[in-house]
């Protein structure tokens, strides 16, 4: 026994694992269940108080939407007026109707400032709402939201002074009320996550909703007694009300001068280890000290003799963790730790070798990888995918160190197995037979295949066979995607076994990012198409106003793609650039006719209802999700490099690139046209006129990428015969 004991780490290791471990673990485990239970109970409350914020941000969240939807109107001009005029009318059609039907709010009202309702809608719309302190603080001038009880229940309020932007007073105020019911409480309760949710005026119950008996948890019960009884509170500061089954809190609502007008209580089931936790707070921590210490004493005994040499292994093994491979140990003794030391010496060279393999390896794939991610996304976007896939076959015969690479089409009616060369890259003539079938059995089978030796493969046919000898070894991957077969891959070396089964798993990965690529690029066509459309279908709208606002656009497109391909734009911000020069009148939809077809010069106050162009077509076009980028180039298509434009005034780099563009485009086609109050200019004089102006009234870089298109302009806009050749030359 002695000699076991003395010479075999195995039998101390083993000795030390059954006393300093076993026991002290069985001590440990009674112990820590009181600290698990404390916690788990502290992570119940912690739990149940998030929910508050995370409420309050959600009601805040709705606040703002109902009052971003009533500040669309509140300062529009033509409801402004309406007001002033009290017509009831034309406010029910043209505000209350549309704030309803938007779903905002199901009651809406316009009120004086002398507390009249003007024109209501929805529910209770014959409720005086007018001492509301929302609307008696919006009448002051500011928008507010709070809680109100209207009736039997409690509703979201929010107020907009109506007033424009050069009146001081508001001609009245615009409130809308939206109802907190059981359905409200519903979606709240599954944003949150709470088990119910329910609304409180005093002792009344107004609304609740207890989505937890769906799924079997116990109801909250109404036995809650608060926290704060026992000197407790939430971290929020709203007091936890508990007993043995539920915890809640609740969170009051208040009107905006701050008073409490009900109470939202939230409820959450509690866990089992709230049960759990009386049973076990009794175990101390005196036993886990006593085993804690029992065991150190035996492990320090029993590891006297060894520890050194144990300690250096860890050392050498913890440097090899931190990147150190080259890591040596001295063997001096032939015990365990010694053959341990012996075979750790043979690992960490092995692993030495094999890390740099491994470095080499995942650096080259990386960088591959890398590249590869690269051009799926430039395929799925550009407009020449045969040169794209050139260059994809270009990049698997590096990634493979192959001879060739080739992509396939799968041409014929459903997919049938035909395959046409589209894409090739290695020396000339060394696709075969052999690849050519391999593409066309990858696209009938819809799996990958291999050919190790494809001189002696039998599953080729005779003539393949003997055309093999610039592609003995031979994969193809099917290319699928949405279960439809648009090719394959094929790669093709002179040497027979050149390629794995780790490399034909590869080459599918391959294939499916580029099948994927592939797809996305014809998607992505048809997207450009279906939104050019769409333009298209705005400018139609703006000749139905103004014929020569829809040419001038054509023609402005046709300028500003051409001055902005000089400047370096990238195809994204040329298609925004073309949208925009299409769309930057747009919004004279919403001027007069009367204002719009003046023969004459406008006065002061006509050309005030005309600046308002910008803006109305900045909000058309904000409304649809693919234009938005080009929303803010509108609004900004007549800011001068000096700050003296319109509508905001802004000047120098703050105007958007885009909007420089066009604005320079725009006055050029302008100064080249005939108008019902002028002739146009002759074009040298418009060139002039822009150099004259460079650096106060237009950008001067792009009037000098103007000036250097000229050539181009006469072939892209006289093409189009939008401007006459004469007018350029």
């Amino acid at each position: 026994m002695r000699k076991v004991f003395r010479w075999s780490v195995a039998a101390r290791l083993l000795v030390a694992f059954l006393v300093s471990a076993l026991l002290p673990l069985g001590i440990y485990f009674v112990a820590s269940s009181r600290q698990t239970t404390a916690a788990l109970q502290k992570f119940e409350h912690e739990r149940i108080t998030a929910r508050v914020p995370a409420l309050t941000s959600l009601l805040h969240d709705r606040a703002a939407d109902q009052l971003g939807s009533a500040n669309d109107f509140a300062p529009w001009r033509p409801a402004v007026s309406a007001t002033r005029r009290g017509d009831s009318r034309w406010l029910q059609s043209n505000v209350i109707a549309w704030l309803l039907r938007s779903r905002q709010a199901s009651l809406a009202q316009i009120i004086s400032p002398t507390g009249s309702v003007i024109a209501a809608g929805g529910e209770l719309r014959t409720a005086r709402l007018w001492q509301l302190p929302e609307a008696q603080a919006a009448l002051m001038g500011a928008p507010q939201y709070g809680f109100e009880p209207i009736g039997d229940t409690i509703y979201l309020v929010t107020a907009v002074p109506i007033r424009s932007s050069t009146a001081s007073l508001p001609r009245g105020v615009l409130l809308q009320a939206s109802p907190l019911t059981a359905e409200t409480l519903r979606t709240l309760a599954g944003q949150v996550a709470a088990d119910s949710l329910t609304l409180f005026r005093g002792d009344q119950r107004l609304a609740s909703f207890n989505p937890a008996a769906v799924r079997g948890l116990p109801a909250p019960a109404t036995d809650l007694v608060s926290s704060t009884e026992r000197g407790a509170s939430s971290p929020t500061g709203n007091a936890l009300l508990e007993n043995a089954d539920t915890i809640a809190v609740d969170l009051p609502l208040r009107s905006s001068d701050g008073r409490v007008q009900a109470e939202l209580r939230v409820a959450m089931a509690r866990g089992a280890s709230t049960a759990a936790s009386s049973a076990l707070s009794n175990t101390g921590y005196l036993a886990l000290l006593a085993a804690l210490a029992a065991a150190a004493v035996i492990a320090l005994a029993v590891s006297i003799s060894f520890r050194r040499r144990l300690n250096n292994l860890a050392r050498a093994a913890e440097r090899i963790a931190s990147g150190e491979i080259a890591q040596h140990l001295d063997v001096k003794r032939d015990d365990e730790i010694g053959r341990v030391a012996a075979a750790f010496n043979e690992m960490s060279d092995r692993l030495q070798s094999d890390f740099l393999a491994l470095t080499q390896r995942v650096e080259s794939l990386s960088s591959e990888l890398a590249n590869l991610n690269i051009f799926g996304e430039t395929l799925s976007q550009s407009a020449d995918v045969p040169t794209e896939l050139d260059r994809l076959a270009a990049m698997l015969t590096g990634m493979f160190h192959s001879d060739f690479a080739a992509v396939f089409a799968a041409d014929g009616p459903a997919n049938t197995a035909v395959a046409k060369l589209v894409a090739f890259a290695g020396a000339p003539g060394a696709t075969s037979r052999a690849a050519q079938e391999l593409g066309e059995w990858a696209i009938e089978e819809r799996n990958p295949i291999t050919v190790a030796a494809a001189t002696v493969d039998e599953r080729l046919s005779v003539t393949a066979r003997l055309t093999a000898e610039g592609a003995r070894s031979l994969m193809a991957v099917p290319l699928i995607q949405r279960d439809k077969v648009l090719g394959a891959i094929c790669v093709g070396s002179s040497q027979a076994g050149a390629f794995e089964r780790e490399d034909l798993v590869l080459l599918g990965t391959v294939g499916n990012q580029i099948a994927v690529a592939l797809d996305n690029a014809e998607t992505y066509r048809k997207l450009e198409t279906a939104y050019l459309d769409t333009v298209k279908a705005l400018a139609a709208a703006m000749e139905a106003k103004d014929h020569y606002t829809a040419e001038h656009a054509e023609t402005l497109a046709a300028m500003a793609v051409v001055v902005g391909r000089r400047m370096g734009l990238s195809e994204a911000e040329l298609r925004r650039v073309e949208y925009a020069a299409i769309l930057h009148d747009v919004g004279k939809i919403g001027v007069p006719g009367s204002i719009l077809n003046k023969p004459g010069k406008l006065t002061q106050a006509e050309f005030s209802v005309m600046a308002e162009h910008t803006i109305i077509g900045e909000r058309i076009i904000s409304r649809i999700n693919y234009l938005k980028p080009v929303a803010r180039v509108i609004r900004s298509a007549h800011e001068r490099w000096d700050g003296g434009g319109y509508p905001d005034r802004i000047a120098g780099e703050q105007i958007p690139l885009e909007s420089r563009i066009v604005f320079v485009c725009d006055a050029f086609h302008a100064m080249t046209s005939d108008r019902p109050y002028r002739k146009a200019l002759p074009v040298d004089e418009a060139l002039e006129e822009l150099r004259r102006n460079a650096g106060q009234q237009f950008d001067p870089q792009v009037v000098k990428a103007f000036l250097e298109s000229r050539d181009e302009l006469l072939r892209e806009v006289g093409s189009r015969g939008r401007v006459e050749q004469a007018a350029l030359n």
